[in-house]
């Protein structure tokens, strides 16, 4: 009996420990990148309203992607996505649209029909899907840039203040509370793992995953699981793009045609490789959500060094950014090796073992 409790207990704290390592680890990074440079991590009201935005938005983003790319369908048109319901919002808010959740419906409703329409695509073409993406991204790319104006020069800027401090109080920009981010933040979140974990779909797309053939064979409808995987990853898309115009409030969409949008997606690599070892420990939906929100004390922290030392550009960013992509898909990769690198562990077998001298 005494066993079983201490295995049970010994359990749970490998599995908070396992979840919590990530976010302490880039937080304690966080920290010393920006002791070097002589700032903080969080300088003020502001800084915090940078962290709490950036980490609601980069969840939608990621579960967005990840919808699809568990699946192993690879799909680039999540960014465009993201485009084209910010411009549509953007557009909207400039016409006098100022209610922020009808904006937020239009911006879902937007997305779903988006991701609809791309995942239609991919099953009556039948192509792979990172070439239907490709297609499907400039095709977003080219309707938002219509919607915006479609001149080589075309600025859709927001310039009604009252709509302006609204879409700012939505967002939590400049310091103000982040409610609304949080609330968004928890119903997409709840709704994810109710409906990957609790549902025959959410059955289904892990039964396809784990076993395709035998999945259709025991009754799972793969075309529609592949069709709703599209819708809800639109969906997802289509909320961060409602958060995305309310921080900006401009558009110029002649700068993300020609798969300009493709790097929305690529943002959310490095956390859903993160949230790749956090999953052992938690569902994926939260291991998501656990791994941004360290992810994004790295990104705070780029911000604040490059605010003190103006030659720490985006490159310089971008190259710090691989370099720990690449450390820790070594690590996923080697974990075993890495384990006995770091514990010694081959080491303290060896000298247990009789005859070692």
């Amino acid at each position: 009996m005494e066993q079983t409790v201490k295995k049970r207990k010994s359990g749970i704290v490998k599995r908070v420990v396992g979840i919590a390592i990530i976010p302490v680890i880039c937080l304690i990074i966080s920290l010393i990148m920006c002791a070097s440079y002589h700032t903080v991590l969080f300088k003020d009201a502001n800084s915090m309203s940078t962290y709490m935005y950036g980490t609601v938005y980069l969840t939608l983003i990621a579960f967005a992607v990840s919808v699809n790319l568990h699946s192993g369908r690879f799909d680039f048109s999540v960014g465009s996505m993201v485009t084209l319901t910010s411009t549509i919002v953007i557009v909207l808010a400039c016409n006098g649209w100022g209610n922020m959740w009808i904006l937020l419906l239009i911006a879902l409703v937007s997305g779903a029909i988006a991701g609809l329409i791309s995942g239609g695509l991919y099953l009556v073409l039948r192509l792979p899907p990172m070439i239907c993406s490709l297609g499907v991204a400039l095709l977003y790319e080219a309707v938002a840039y219509v919607i915006a104006g479609g001149s080589e020069q075309n600025n859709v800027i927001l310039k009604n203040q009252v709509t302006s401090n609204v879409m700012k109080t939505f967002v939590g920009a400049g310091g103000k509370s982040p409610v609304y981010l949080l609330l968004i933040l928890a119903v997409m979140t709840i709704f994810m793992v109710v409906v990957f974990h609790y549902t025959k779909f959410g059955y289904d797309y892990r039964a396809l995953q784990s076993g395709q053939k035998i999945a259709v064979n025991t009754g799972a409808n793969e075309y529609l699981n592949a069709l709703l995987c599209y819708v809800i990853s639109g969906t997802m898309a289509g909320a961060a793009g409602m958060l995305f115009g309310c921080q900006i409030q401009y558009t110029r969409v002649s700068g993300y045609l020609d798969f300009g949008t493709v790097d929305k997606m690529f943002v959310a690599f490095c956390p859903l490789f993160f949230s790749g070892f956090v999953m052992r420990y938690c569902n994926k939906q939260i291991a998501i959500l656990i791994s941004v929100a360290g992810y994004e004390f790295l990104q705070l922290a780029f911000g604040n060094m490059s605010a003190v030392d103006t030659t720490f550009t985006s490159t310089i960013y971008g190259i710090i950014n691989s370099v720990i992509l690449v450390l820790f898909l070594i690590y996923l990769n080697n974990e075993n090796t890495v384990i006995e690198i770091v514990t010694l562990k081959k080491f303290l077998k060896q000298k247990k073992e009789p005859g070692h001298v």
